[in-house]
C-alpha cells in the first residue's frame, strides 16, 4: 500500500515539474516576441 502511494506521489511530482517547464517555455517564447 505504501509504496504504490509513494509511486502516485512521484508521478505527481514528475506531472507538476512537467506543467510548470511548459509553462515557464511558454513564458520564455512570449518574453522573446515582445522584444
Amino acid at each position: 500500500m505504501i509504496q504504490v502511494q509513494h509511486r502516485y506521489t512521484k508521478l505527481g511530482i514528475l506531472h507538476v515539474f512537467n506543467n510548470l517547464h511548459i509553462r515557464l517555455g511558454w513564458l520564455d517564447i512570449l518574453s522573446s516576441l515582445n522584444q
